[in-house]
């Protein structure tokens, strides 16, 4: 069975169902469709898909220049291939339609990417965050590749969020669950915290009070074994309290 045999089975289909269909700002459209006649890759995905996907990065990355000014986050694809400009986020987008109009499952990843242009091609701005694209193969599993540098996603990748498309994994939007900290006088039905261990001021209260019950054999008819040792127990609080 060849790769594209594997991609094509239910198992496949069923479990990466979310990446690969056309969802947001990734999705095929006239002018995507005339991009992919005029570069020749309308035939590229009759080859094996980890060939076909790479030189549909290196087409990405030999078309389309990098400019910030052009599209903003809210730019369908169209306005880059237009322009024939675009960042990240549009290289992403762009790639991620054509894997899916070819049946590979693809994702949008946000992130970060340690750039070092002294010594690599890196178009990316280094004080921006950074998308790039994971296709899965079944032989390899999730494969990351960075149209906009023309690279494989490698150790200089740091992964932030995984979504559909960018609107679905954005590094600062989201929700988290976490565990309350609460002060230990809170009481629930759970649990109950420890009492606190007592100050001296309320030994000192405690002794007083014991100090004030009645003498044996008086008051409310205490037994005179029960108030000697009230006494006794006062007696020795009240040593403890003393600094």
């Amino acid at each position: 069975m060849g790769e594209w045999d594997r991609l094509r089975s239910e198992f496949v289909r069923g479990e990466w169902f979310d990446f690969l269909h056309p969802h947001g700002f990734a999705e095929s459209t006239p002018m995507l469709e005339e991009f992919i006649k005029t570069h020749g890759l309308d035939g590229a995905h009759l080859r094996d898909p980890l060939t076909a996907i790479r030189r549909l990065s290196a087409t990405l990355y030999e078309a389309l220049g990098y400019d910030k000014s052009v599209t903003d986050a809210d730019s369908p694809i169209d306005h880059a291939l237009e322009a024939g400009r675009g960042v990240c986020q549009d290289f992403a987008h762009i790639m991620i339609a054509v894997c899916r109009a070819w049946g590979v499952p693809a994702r949008y990843v946000s992130g970060y990417l340690y750039t070092d242009r002294a010594h690599t091609m890196d178009r990316s701005d280094p004080d921006s965050t950074h998308a790039w694209v994971e296709v899965f193969l079944p032989s390899l599993r999730w494969v990351g590749f960075d149209p906009t540098n023309n690279v494989v996603a490698g150790e200089r990748h740091v992964v932030a969020a995984v979504g559909a498309t960018m609107a679905t994994c954005r590094p600062r939007a989201g929700s988290t669950r976490a565990t309350p900290i609460r002060p230990w006088w809170w009481r629930s039905r759970c649990a109950t915290p420890a009492r606190p261990w007592p100050s001296r001021s309320s030994c000192a209260c405690r002794a007083r009070l014991l100090q004030r019950r009645p003498p044996p054999g008086g008051g409310r008819g205490l037994r005179p074994a029960a108030s000697a040792a009230a006494t006794t127990t006062a007696a020795a609080v009240a040593t403890v309290a003393t600094p």
